[in-house]
Parts: C-alpha cells; sequence; structure tokens
C-alpha cells in the first residue's frame, strides 16, 4: 500500500513556511503604523492611513489562514484551488500596484513574496500528480469499501439486536 509521497510533506512545509511569513507581516502591520509606508509603499506617509495598514494585516492574516489550510488538507481539491488563487491575487496586488499605480518601488518587499508565491504556485502545480494518482485512487477506494462493509455490518447486526430484544 502507497503512503504519501515525500514531496507532498515538503509542500506542506513549504506552505506553512509562506503562511507563517504571511503572520509575520499581519504581525508587523498590526504593531506598526508606518509598515506600509516605510517597507512598501513609496508614497508620503500623509497618503497612507494607519487603518490601511490594520487591513493589510488581515489580508495577510486571510492569506495565512488559507495556505495553512492547504498545508492541512492538501488531498481535498478545492482547497489546493482556492490557495492558487489567493496566491495569484497577491501577486496581482502587487504587481499592479508596482507597474499600474506606481505607488509600489520594485524592491525586495515587492519581488520576494511575488518569488515565494509564484514558486508556491508552481509546487501546488505538481501536488495532483502526487496526490491522485492511480495508486493511491485505488487504496483510497478499497478503504471507502471496507468502511462501507463494516457500517453495514453494524447497522445488520444492531437492528438484529433490537429484534431480539422485542
Amino acid at each position: 500500500m502507497p503512503g504519501v509521497h515525500a514531496f507532498i510533506y515538503a509542500l506542506r512545509g513549504w506552505l506553512a513556511f509562506v503562511a507563517f511569513m504571511d503572520i509575520g507581516t499581519a504581525i508587523r502591520c498590526c504593531l506598526d503604523a508606518d509598515f506600509l509606508s516605510h517597507k512598501v509603499y513609496n508614497v508620503e506617509t500623509t497618503h497612507i492611513h494607519p487603518a490601511m495598514t490594520r487591513l493589510f494585516g488581515m489580508w495577510s492574516v486571510l492569506n495565512a489562514v488559507v495556505v495553512l489550510h492547504c498545508a492541512l488538507c492538501i488531498h481535498h481539491a478545492p482547497i489546493l484551488v482556492m490557495t492558487v488563487c489567493s496566491l495569484v491575487l497577491s501577486i496581482v496586488i502587487y504587481v499592479v500596484e508596482s507597474f499600474v499605480y506606481d505607488t509600489v518601488a520594485v524592491s525586495m518587499a515587492v519581488v520576494f513574496p511575488i518569488a515565494v508565491n509564484g514558486l508556491t504556485i508552481v509546487l501546488l502545480s505538481f501536488a495532483p500528480h502526487y496526490l491522485w494518482s492511480p495508486e493511491i485512487l485505488s487504496q483510497e477506494t478499497d478503504e471507502e469499501e471496507e468502511i462501507i462493509k463494516k457500517g453495514f455490518t453494524r447497522k445488520i447486526r444492531h437492528s438484529n439486536n433490537k429484534k431480539r430484544k422485542s
């Protein structure tokens, strides 16, 4: 019976690392009201309200929760797709802010999240190959059949016991 591939374990660790980075960004946003204006955006401090920094922090928490759920429940396809969508949205936000609105300078504060999220998307694109291979799918089918058989056996025994007591 095949087990979980080592790539999936490594991918789960990588996803936990990405979630940890988002949590770090969120904590930094909550503790330092000038975090966005000094580290990310290249506009004057008067244009960035502290509420925007907190909002960016909460968005980072939401990204971290999605990515962490993917690390824990990577075998569920909808969670995998939701994580990819969240990472794509993060990349789009940085690219649009950088090249369309010109409010973010192209620096490590922008390039690093884009690179990490892009690499994560690439890694997640390989996950279905290791998660849903024919061997693993047949193993899951066998386990489901065994559970169904055991469940029907218990119901039959339980209903026979009730009839005997009556």
